[in-house]
């Protein structure tokens, strides 16, 4: 069994050696780490550069590649996914410190079904001091949202509408589930980690754990994250990115069996699909 990380990097200088010395320190080394930078300008690169080699002296497999032209969050993403080769894939931020047994834990909590895991998160500030609230505390991933999303439809239904509670930073992805979740089409406002999410669910494979494998660093300088900066989506929109309805018609198209089982799903695209011919 092999294990990668893919993880995406943006003028991440100022937390990244922590995260990389985090991910060194697991008790189950992944085999493989694939970064993609998507154009640092404030030394980032220096520090990734460093890094590779040190996880090479471990055994780690590590390639750090550039981009030339910017991708944004989700295609940068898409491209670090790409290029991994494990049976496992963690998804990995800059700014945040992995649970030193994060990967062994993770990869024990999984079973054949699983196509897409994730965990909760424990904040901490800009000091990596504890805020003691979890991610899930955030979210309202609470005990009803978890009985719920405990039948991967109704978890389907909310992720296809953008009702996520899917942080990346604690996902992992099998293998398997590559072949119909990439490329990335999402309209904006639509993260990754959802779209991974939606995948997993259609064929019943998305599986949490309670477990806390990382510390999840709110500073006003996240791309993508909790606090107000985090919300630039200036990340992830694109003119690449679809309409909601050209999304919900490619879901219905590719897993016509939920939406069978739920008319109302397909009267209601059917519907917006009507209103826009009409226009």
């Amino acid at each position: 069994m092999m294990i990668s990380v893919a993880l995406c990097t943006y003028n991440g200088a100022k937390y990244i050696d922590q995260q990389l010395q985090s991910i060194a320190n697991q008790s189950r080394l992944p085999d493989e780490i694939i970064i993609s930078d998507d154009g640092s300008t404030d030394g980032t690169n220096t520090i990734l550069q460093e890094w590779v080699v040190k996880f090479k002296n471990l055994g780690i497999h590590a390639i750090l590649n550039t981009n030339t032209m910017t991708l944004k969050t989700v295609k940068n993403f898409e491209q670090a996914i790409l290029s991994c080769s494990g049976d496992w894939i963690f998804l990995c931020d800059q700014d945040d410190i992995w649970h030193s047994q994060k990967v062994e834990r993770m990869i024990e909590a999984a079973n054949s079904n699983t196509l897409a895991l994730f965990s909760n998160a424990m904040l901490i500030n800009e000091a990596g001091i504890s805020l003691n609230r979890t991610l899930w505390d955030y979210w309202s991933f609470n005990f009803e949202s978890k009985k719920r999303w405990s039948n991967n439809k109704f978890a389907f239904m909310d992720l296809l509408n953008n009702k996520n509670f899917v942080t990346g930073a604690t996902l992992m992805l099998n293998r398997r589930l590559l072949c119909k979740s990439l490329p990335i089409n999402v309209p904006n406002n639509y993260y990754h980690d959802a779209w991974f999410a939606l995948h997993a669910s259609a064929r019943s494979g998305l599986q949490f754990m309670e477990d806390i494998t990382i510390s999840y660093r709110v500073h006003d300088k996240q791309q993508v994250g909790i606090t107000h900066g985090g919300k630039d989506l200036s990340s992830v929109v694109s003119e690449q990115n679809i309409s909601t309805i050209c999304f919900h018609i490619n879901m219905l198209k590719q897993y016509p069996f939920i939406f069978l089982s739920k008319p109302y799903l397909l009267k209601n695209i059917l519907g917006k699909l009507l209103m826009r011919n009409v226009r």
